[in-house]
Formats: C-alpha cells, sequence, structure tokens
C-alpha cells in the first residue's frame, strides 16, 4: 500500500463524526500500532468490560439466538430438497419436497418458479411451518439456504434486503419469508448435507428421498411456468377483411383498382396484385402485429406486410408508427435529438468572459501528480495556462488575485463546471467580493466549455510532441507552446490571439513590418483592423443565435439519455418519459431530475394521436358500394 492511498485512509477515519476511537489494552493486533500512532493514552475508565466475540457474532447473524448446527437427539430429522429443471425453451418445472426416513413425504408440491434457489428456500420454509411448536433438525443440500439460515440473511435483514452493491437482492419474499418461518420451531437445528451420493448412512438416504420427491413434484405438477415465445403474426379471416374494406377512402378504392378492379368472388376482398387490400384507418392495427414483440425496423415492419397486404402510403404509415413506439425511442441511441447543439453568447471586449479549468499533466515516473489551471478568454481566444501542484480553490483564487486581475483586470463573468473547486466556499467568496457573475456548466456536457476543453487538449498535444511524449520539463517549453498559439491565426476569428489583442501581429524574425511614421497611413490601417475586426464579431455573433431544429414546449414528454453505460435501468439506452417544467435556450428542467439538463441530451416523445388524412371517412362510400 502507498503512503498517499494510507493517509487518505486515515483521514477517512479520522474525520469521520460517527467514528470515535479510544484506547485500547490490547498490546497485539492493530490495536496496539494506532495507540502509538494517533498518541492514545490509557486509563481506567478505558478497561472495556469482559466479553465473548463468538456470541456476540452469532447474535449478529443468526435470527434466533438458540439455533443450532449440530442435531437435536430427540427432535424429529428431516430432509428438504428443491428441484427446478427445463425440459424445453419455453417451460420450467420446478418443485419442492419436505421428507423423513424411511419412506415418509409430509409435503411435496409445484412450484411457479424458474431457479432452484428458490424451490430450496420454500423447502426449508414449509419445513419450519410444519413443525411450528415442535423441536426439528432439518437437513438441507443447498449451501444458498444453509448461508442465508446462519450467515448473511440476517445482515440482509439489517440492510434492508440490499446487497453490498446497493441493488436488491435476489427472492427478497422469500428470503423474508424463511426468516420469519425459522421462529416458528420451538427448537431448531439446521445442517448441511452432501447431495447425490451413494452412501448408506441416514442422512445420504435421507437427502437422495427428498430430491427425488422434489423432483417428481416438479414434473408430475401443473404449476409449470410458461415464457411467451416469439410467433409469427396471424392473419385475420375473410369476414374481418372485407368489414375493414368497406371504411376505404375514394382516394384508397382509385389507389386499389388502378389499373384494373381485381375481386375475390368466393370471399369479396378487393385485392391488388395478389394481396388483401387494407384501408390506411386499420393500418396501425396490422402494422401493431407486424412490428413484433422484437420491434422490426421499419423496414423489415414494412417487408413483411408487404407479403401479405397492399396498403396505400405503407412506408409513410410504418415510419409515423415506429417514430412513435416508446420501447423502440428509448432503445435506439442514434436517433436524432430534439435540440442542436448551439454557440455561447459571444462577448463584445477582451477579458471580460473567460473559461476556466483544470487538466491532470499526464504523471512522470518518479514525480507526483501536476496539474494545470487553464483560462481562456472568450472574445479573442488569448489563452493562459498556470502550472500547479494542487487542484483546489485557493489555487484558483491566488492566480486570480495575483496574475489575471492585476494584469487584465476584473472579468465580468467566469465559466466553469461544477467541481468542488470552483463551487467551494472560498471561491463563492471571492466572487462575490469582485462581483463576478460566475456561470457554471451544465453537468455531463462538457461541450459547454469547448473553449477550454480544447485548448487543453492542445496544449497537452503540443507539449506531448515538444517533449518527446515523456512530458518532462514541460513547465521550460510552456512558454514556447503558449507563443506559438497566441501568435497563430484562429479559423473561427480569422485573427490570432496577439492581432486581437495587440493591434498588430506577433512580431517575428520571418514577419517583420515596416513601422508607420505618417499619421495618414497609421489610422487607415487602424480602420481597416476594427472594421474586419468587428465583421468577424458580427459573424459570431450570428452563429450564437441558430435556430433549434424540434424546439421543445413546456409539458413535453421527453426521453433523457444515459451517459453511463453499464449502469443503464432495463438496459436502454433512454430513460422513461418524463415531463419539461423548465426550458431556456439550451438547457431543460424535468421532473426526473432536480438539476439542469443539456437539451441535447433529450429525444421529443411524439403523441400518441395520429395526423389527420384526408378524405378519411368512418362511413362507407358510394364507390364501395358499387363494388
Amino acid at each position: 500500500m502507498t503512503s498517499q492511498r494510507l493517509s487518505g485512509y486515515e483521514v477517512t477515519l479520522l474525520s469521520n463524526p460517527t467514528l470515535h476511537i479510544e484506547y485500547s489494552i490490547s498490546i497485539v493486533g492493530p490495536s496496539a500500532i494506532l495507540n502509538a500512532l494517533l498518541g492514545l493514552k490509557g486509563t481506567d475508565d478505558n478497561t472495556p468490560p469482559d466479553h465473548d466475540c463468538l456470541p456476540t457474532i452469532d447474535s449478529d447473524t443468526s435470527p434466533r439466538p438458540d439455533m443450532c448446527t449440530t442435531p437435536f437427539p430427540e427432535a424429529d430429522v428431516v430432509f428438504v430438497d428443491g428441484s427446478c429443471t427445463r425440459p424445453t425453451d419455453t417451460i420450467y418445472y420446478a418443485g419442492y419436497a419436505v421428507v423423513s426416513l424411511p419412506n415418509l413425504i409430509h409435503e411435496a408440491e409445484p412450484i411457479p418458479y424458474r431457479s432452484a434457489q428458490a424451490a430450496e428456500l420454500i423447502a426449508l420454509t414449509r419445513a419450519c411451518i410444519l413443525y411450528t411448536g415442535m423441536p426439528v433438525t432439518i437437513y438441507t443440500d443447498s449451501k444458498y439456504a444453509f448461508g442465508v439460515v446462519h450467515d448473511h440473511g440476517r445482515i440482509w435483514q439489517k440492510r434492508g434486503y440490499v446487497a453490498a452493491d446497493g441493488k436488491p437482492i435476489s427472492h427478497l419474499s422469500l428470503v423474508d419469508d424463511l426468516l420469519s418461518a425459522l421462529r416458528l420451531p420451538s427448537a431448531l437445528a439446521v445442517l448441511h448435507c452432501r447431495a447425490h451420493t451413494r452412501r448408506n448412512d441416514a442422512v445420504s438416504l435421507g437427502s437422495n428421498l427428498a430430491d427425488m420427491a422434489a423432483k417428481r413434484a416438479a414434473s408430475t405438477g401443473n404449476s409449470h411456468l410458461h415464457l411467451p415465445m416469439l410467433k409469427p403474426p396471424s392473419i385475420a379471416n375473410e369476414f374481418l377483411f372485407s368489414e375493414l374494406q368497406r371504411y376505404a377512402t375514394d382516394t384508397e378504392l382509385k389507389d386499389w383498382c388502378y389499373p384494373t378492379l381485381r375481386k375475390n368472388l368466393t370471399a369479396g376482398l378487393i385485392t391488388k396484385n395478389g394481396k388483401v387490400c387494407i384501408p390506411q384507418s386499420s393500418a396501425t392495427l396490422f402494422i401493431d402485429q407486424f412490428h413484433g414483440a422484437s420491434h422490426h425496423s421499419i423496414n423489415i415492419t414494412k417487408r413483411l406486410l408487404e407479403s401479405h397486404f397492399y396498403i396505400t402510403d405503407l412506408l409513410a404509415l410504418t415510419k409515423d408508427y415506429v417514430s412513435r413506439c416508446l420501447t423502440c425511442l428509448r432503445n435506439h441511441p442514434n436517433n436524432p435529438p430534439c435540440i442542436a447543439h448551439q454557440h455561447l453568447e459571444y462577448p463584445t471586449t477582451p477579458f471580460t468572459h473567460l473559461q476556466i479549468g483544470f487538466t491532470h499533466i499526464p504523471r512522470v515516473a518518479g514525480k507526483a501528480q501536476e496539474y494545470a489551471l487553464v483560462m481562456v478568454d472568450m472574445f479573442s481566444r488569448w489563452p493562459e495556462v498556470f502550472p500547479t501542484r494542487a487542484e483546489d480553490a485557493k489555487t484558483v483564487v491566488r492566480i486570480l488575485t495575483r496574475e489575471i486581475i492585476p494584469r487584465w483586470g476584473i472579468p465580468l463573468q467566469l465559466n466553469s463546471d461544477r467541481g468542488p473547486t470552483f463551487t467551494s466556499r472560498l471561491a463563492k467568496s471571492l466572487y462575490k467580493a469582485l462581483q463576478v457573475d460566475w456561470k457554471y456548466h451544465i453537468p455531463w456536457h462538457p461541450q459547454s466549455s469547448g473553449l477550454d476543453e480544447r485548448m487543453n487538449r492542445s496544449n497537452k498535444d503540443r507539449l506531448r510532441k515538444a517533449t518527446g511524449g515523456t512530458f518532462h520539463n514541460w513547465k521550460s517549453v510552456l512558454p514556447i507552446v503558449l507563443a506559438e498559439i497566441r501568435m497563430s491565426v484562429n479559423r473561427n476569428t480569422g485573427f490570432s490571439p496577439f492581432e486581437i489583442l495587440m493591434g498588430r501581429p506577433f512580431p517575428s524574425p520571418w514577419a517583420r513590418h515596416q513601422v508607420l511614421t505618417d499619421l495618414g497611413d497609421l489610422q487607415q490601417v487602424r480602420d481597416e483592423y476594427v472594421r474586419q475586426l468587428i465583421t468577424s464579431f458580427r459573424i459570431h455573433q450570428r452563429q450564437s443565435y441558430v435556430q433549434i431544429s424540434f424546439p421543445p414546449r413546456y409539458s413535453d414528454q421527453i426521453l433523457l439519455k444515459h451517459l453511463q453505460k453499464g449502469k443503464r435501468p432495463e438496459d436502454f439506452a433512454y430513460g422513461p418519459p418524463t415531463t419539461i417544467v423548465a426550458i431556456t435556450r439550451t438547457a431543460i428542467l424535468t421532473e426526473a431530475s432536480p438539476t439542469w439538463i443539456h437539451a441535447s441530451r433529450a429525444k421529443l416523445v411524439l403523441s400518441k394521436t395520429k395526423p389527420k388524412t384526408k378524405q378519411r371517412g368512418v362511413k362507407p362510400t358510394t364507390a364501395q358500394k358499387r363494388y
């Protein structure tokens, strides 16, 4: 263990308000080391009362204090077992049994479960219920059920039946029923035995008897579990088709009957190219059935329908249905979002709006982790990078008060993420004293800090190349890298950061300019420079107010995209529908989250109401009556 990690553990323990550390009289183990490290001294009051650890552990892990792991000499001995088999991919047979030697079956029933562990828990629970108020010794061949009784069942109950990873345990209700049933016998001993042995001792014979009884009960019972299987959609009868065709519109009839009408004289159906015609008013019923339980794509659903039916404008109807399918919307990660990324409002003067953030410099072998505080002027794209040893609020305040403000003045607005470095009490006190408007970006949206993030990448790429990929002595190379960035023309502004601030290109041996001495020429150059700068600024102003593609509104239903893969509920790319309660130009606030969310994560849920179609009626038309 490294000293840094050890120090972190010590800080965690010492700063815990619920943990109280006292002197221990033990001279062995870690307690003696802690006494010396923390300077703890003993007194007469520190002497702990005499106690035995084993009874304490038993009381914390056992559901009843008199639970035994050895058989009672005068109690009945029963054997329990559970079984679960799967003869086919869609059927599960499960059952349990409670038996006694030589061949007494107390209870053997099928159960509607598809887990052998569930069957074992039910068998043990039923044995305790059958021996209510009586002493009993129970043998089980399940390590899982035995562990629930003697080890982790009581711990789960204290934690609210939640595992160490924070998720609910499996078979929660069955475990709770078992822990309650364990208190029913007057005396109880639960023992573990080996399964499927060929020995002739009493325990092996009883275990084999319980196993055979459980399998027989599972296979002969009626409580087997059927799982749904995907099957081809069933085709409706001809009478239903003829009834649906009575509600077709005149436009659909013309489409069906062009160039000639084909009618099945036996069934009275209108067909085209050998396929039964279905009106658009009833198409949704068939699209839903052929969309299937696996939610086929638009093209597959359309091909399946075309193989049986003819529907006017089928592709548009299929697209409309699938675009409103909630399961497809939540599962498809590449569907277009309802809002596009937009530009932040462009400032009007240099160093009034800054983006600020920390970046981690790749660690060099044998050296501590180093950081860099990066600031970018949103007007001129002028970068400032300050090497630091820590990533804390003190460093931010020190650099702002000693480097940025004396050199460039007090900014009007600072933009950063919501890290503790920028949201601490110390940083907020500085912002309040200087009357700086500090804007925090939306969580999980690094594009909001686009200038800062892009500058971090540029700095690291240039430093990596300048140091040969080692980052040794990167601080000595940093001024050269910053000078190259400041003298390079920015493709968005059309000028270099140095030129925007100083009014002239960066002076260098290969780009020397003649000094103008004539006042008229100097005035003309200044006017032309200012004119180009204003033109560039106006272009950016137009870019910062791009219209959004599908603007959501208050009370609209949306889906929010999950960002942490592997932790997505139900393994969907998007979460369940939620309602918008507030909205800005680029962010939304929903009922499901107390924080603002960038609208690019949202996907609009279309209403189930279908758009109106011209000439769609509900009564038989005159053209249909003629046929």
